[in-house]
């Protein structure tokens, strides 16, 4: 999978802030309280060259006031766009040539932090494991698994990257043609939900893989649903 510099629009309060009603911020800017993890991913951010796009509600009026508590807290970014309505936030990106997902969305609870989440392309990662899987390759499979990763079907639930991966194993060596085809791949926070059919010998299975990453960008839950 290739890397590309990526560019990150990121809400500042409830996200990279503790959340304080624009109208207290000038009386309680010694109140400033840095979410978990924030300044590593900050630091990471810059370290990799992304642009970051940092957005607000807050009124173009408090502009100096942000700017002093971004700066006072060591947050660095490249562009910050102010005034924005308190509904939701939509970006729309077309895919690359070659099909890639060039926009997803990242929803943390707020003043949770941003720290569980990774930054990698999750949609792509499950289309490198979708065709592992039809190519029946066990070592490449195994190398997205984290170790604690769970795996639940319509047959049943496994638990553990050994046990998970003996069962791929076995599903390997029941069939003598495998193969998976997309049909379309969602990706939410950490989680992306791939509908895909399942060809296995002369049999078609429509099946939702809804599969989960931890945050060092392995899979560490897979639901299958058999959709027929």
């Amino acid at each position: 999978m290739k890397s590309t510099r990526k560019t990150i629009f990121c809400d500042i309060d409830g996200t990279l802030l503790k959340h304080i009603p624009p109208s207290d911020l000038p009386k309680k800017l010694d109140q400033t309280l840095v979410l978990p993890e924030t300044l590593q991913k900050i630091k990471y951010w810059d370290s990799q060259g992304y642009d970051v796009i940092l957005t607000t509600g807050r009124r173009e009026s408090l502009r100096k006031i942000t700017e002093k508590q971004l700066l006072d807290t060591g947050i660095v970014y490249d562009k910050l766009l102010m005034g924005l309505g308190p509904g939701e936030r939509i970006i729309i990106n077309d895919k690359k040539a070659d099909g890639t997902i060039a926009a997803w969305a990242m929803t943390p609870q707020r003043n949770s932090g941003i720290g569980e989440y990774n930054f990698s392309n999750l949609s792509e990662i499950s289309k490198q494991y979708f065709y592992l899987f039809s190519s029946k390759d066990i070592k490449g499979i195994q190398k997205l698994f984290a170790k604690d990763i769970v795996l639940e079907d319509w047959e049943g639930r496994v638990v553990g990257y050994n046990n998970v991966s003996s069962k791929v194993l076995q599903i390997f060596h029941s069939v003598e043609n495998l193969n998976v085809e997309i049909k379309s791949i969602s990706h939410v926070n950490n989680t992306t939900y791939g509908e895909i059919i399942v060809q296995i010998d002369s049999q078609q299975i429509p099946v939702l893989d809804v599969i989960s990453y931890d945050a060092e960008s392995k899979i560490s839950y897979i639901k299958a649903y058999r959709c027929a």
